[in-house]
């Protein structure tokens, strides 16, 4: 996606360079085309202005030579055409104002030569008809410079159309160059790029694949194939949730709409969750779950099997239920020996009562013994004397 997205762009920039290119060509072009046009027109002008001469010269000859008044009169008419034309040149920009001299020398002395020629002074006539051939010659050196002029023109244009299409060649060959080492230094800072990456997720012990906008994989590391135990040309290209995501471990159908990387496909949201994958031996493996939009690409999927840490947990819960099971016979055990106890002390409580009583009973008793003990020495006193009395008596 990456590469394709960079080559578009390439595309679209060769496009408005190419478009810029081949404007400023044509414009150009055309602008040499109207010039040689223009060229074309005035050396038609030129032509015909040296056409309509040579047909005075000859128009006024003929009158001359017959001393006819009609050839004067189609002279005169080819001299308004010739006037006409370099009123024209004037328009093109030309500084006529020598041809227009020239011409009217011209055209002065070879009407005064036909004249004269009428009017039977020939010496006068040869005279200037000679005058009339040299103003002549010079008209045609005028008309001549203002071809050559034309000449040098066209060359200088000539020149910088070859100047323009060598800088055209030049730019386009550099254009081309610029491309190919550009396109040459991306692919090989995307290869050492795509390299690094690849190198950096082998040695991630984590699963790490990517998916594209449909949902197929564009890219998978060792450790996930290793984990589901797919080989990679299984698994690239291929849809993901269909290949090794498509139940769920009761069984059911694990819907496309329900699975986490196709929801964030479509809000592109991180969700980090438990999920399982099923193994190419059709096992399910516990997972757990990173997956992250990539702008416009698809998504990276990060898993790690945790069927390691689900054991510990498992194990952790029997342990935990078999300490509560020992906590609660031994709360039951205390509470046994706490209550034997509490009728024990209870026991031992009332025989310390039952003693005291008796021993308050002994005292009492024995403090009656003490307050009787007195009267009964004086009758014991009382009978030993009388006893003794008797024996003495007797």
């Amino acid at each position: 996606m990456k590469i394709n997205s960079f080559i578009y762009k390439l595309f679209i920039v060769n496009g408005l360079v190419a478009i810029f290119i081949l404007g400023t060509y044509f414009t150009i072009d055309y602008f040499i085309k109207s010039k040689l046009e223009d060229i074309t027109d005035k050396r038609k002008v030129i032509k015909t202005i040296v056409s309509e001469a040579e047909k005075v010269n000859i128009n006024l000859l003929k009158s001359a030579t017959l001393k006819s008044n009609k050839y004067l009169a189609e002279g005169i008419k080819n001299s308004n055409n010739l006037n006409a034309l370099i009123e024209a040149l004037d328009k093109y920009g030309y500084d006529t104002k020598q041809l227009k001299d020239d011409y009217s020398e011209f055209f002065k002395y070879s009407v005064m030569t036909t004249s004269m020629f009428i009017e039977n002074r020939a010496n006068e006539a040869i005279d200037n008809n000679n005058l009339a051939e040299e103003k002549q010659k010079k008209l045609a050196k005028t008309l001549s410079n203002l071809v050559l002029q034309l000449d040098h023109t066209q060359a200088d244009i000539t020149t910088k159309i070859d100047y323009l299409m060598m800088s055209s060649y030049f730019l386009l060959l550099i254009i081309l160059i610029k491309n190919i080492s550009y396109i040459n230094y991306h692919f090989k800072v995307s290869k050492q790029r795509n390299e690094e990456i690849a190198t950096m997720l082998e040695t991630i012990g984590d699963g790490v694949y990517g998916v594209d906008l449909e949902g197929n994989c564009t890219f998978i590391n060792q450790s996930a194939l290793d984990m589901i135990q797919f080989s990679k040309e299984e698994v690239l290209h291929q849809h993901q949730h269909h290949l090794f995501h498509h139940h769920k471990p009761d069984g059911s159908h694990y819907e496309s709409e329900e699975c986490p990387i196709f929801k964030t496909l479509v809000d592109k949201k991180t969700r980090i969750l438990k999920d399982s994958f099923i193994r190419k031996d059709n096992t399910f493996l516990p997972v757990s779950l990173t997956v992250s939009a990539l702008e416009g690409r698809g998504a990276i999927v990060f898993f790690k099997d945790i069927t390691e840490e689900l054991n510990n947990e498992k194990n952790l819960q029997n342990r935990i239920d078999n300490k509560t099971k020992e906590l609660q016979e031994l709360n039951n055990n205390l509470e046994k020996t706490i209550k034997e106890e509490i009728e024990k002390n209870n026991y031992q409580f009332m025989l310390l009562e039952q003693q005291s009583r008796l021993a308050a009973l002994g005292e009492m008793i024995g403090n009656i013994a003490h307050q009787w003990r007195q009267p009964l020495s004086a009758i014991t006193v009382a009978i030993s004397g009388l006893h003794l009395k008797y024996e003495l008596e007797m």
